[in-house]
């Protein structure tokens, strides 16, 4: 499926960078865009639950991490007017784990915060060391719409989605990713509005921990560069 959607993209950005003064073209070509990565995320999203994780222990710096998980979105964090406020702790210790099973967790959440402010608003990123040193606390909290009562109870439940565009995986693979490196996430709704999202992470990695060289992998797709240098939380 990737192959002949890599073809289409690239048909497109050509058109678009040959007929810059179209446009007829460019809002065309602009909507083929766009709809190729929705089918590119609906085919990740089914490789990473349809496939048996496999695992890779390193020391992590989560402050990175998470900007690498957010750098994709810049584009449309500027179409829609989002504002990204980072409060990131610089004593922040490495903890061990996989990192790009952490980037794809962190984009979903990422993206499902966009996704709720479809006319702007802001993305609070926070992080610090949990009431003991054995974990770290990331806090992602959204000025968006929020979550119906209703829907509390089945936000991770596979293939559940409130949106058109959804696939109803995204919250499935944090949950499963969280589960692979005995961390925990917690949903929240501030009285201001809007979703906060807490995820506690071990420092230690079971299987570091334990010894086990087990190989229960996750599709690998290097995140680029990552975006601001942390500094400290407020």
């Amino acid at each position: 499926m990737r192959n002949p959607l890599n073809a289409i993209t690239g048909a497109a950005h050509f058109l678009s960078s040959e007929y810059t003064g179209d446009d007829t073209l460019q809002k065309f070509t602009s909507l083929i865009k766009r709809q190729a990565v929705r089918v590119n995320q609906v085919a990740s999203d089914l490789l990473y639950v349809s496939k048996p994780m496999r695992t890779r222990v390193a020391n992590v710096n989560v402050n990175a991490v998470l900007d690498q998980a957010l750098d994709p979105l810049c584009e449309q964090l500027r179409d829609q007017n989002i504002v990204v406020i980072h409060e990131l702790s610089t004593d922040l210790p490495t903890i061990e784990a996989d990192e790009l099973q952490l980037e794809q967790a962190f984009h979903n959440l990422f993206r499902n915060a966009v996704e709720a402010m479809p006319d702007g608003g802001s993305i609070r990123i926070r992080t610090s060391v949990g009431e003991t040193d054995e974990r770290i606390e990331v806090r992602i909290e959204d000025s968006g719409t929020g979550i119906a009562e209703k829907d509390k109870k089945k936000i991770f439940q596979s293939f559940f989605t409130t949106k058109i565009k959804g696939t109803g995986l995204g919250l499935t693979i944090v949950q499963r990713v969280l589960k692979n490196h005995d961390g925990t996430i917690s949903v929240e709704q501030p009285e201001s509005g809007g979703t906060r999202v807490i995820v506690r992470l071990l420092r230690s990695h079971p299987i570091a921990r334990h010894g086990s060289g087990k190989d229960d992998g996750i599709p690998r797709n290097c995140g680029p560069a990552p975006l601001t240098a942390p500094h400290r939380a407020s």
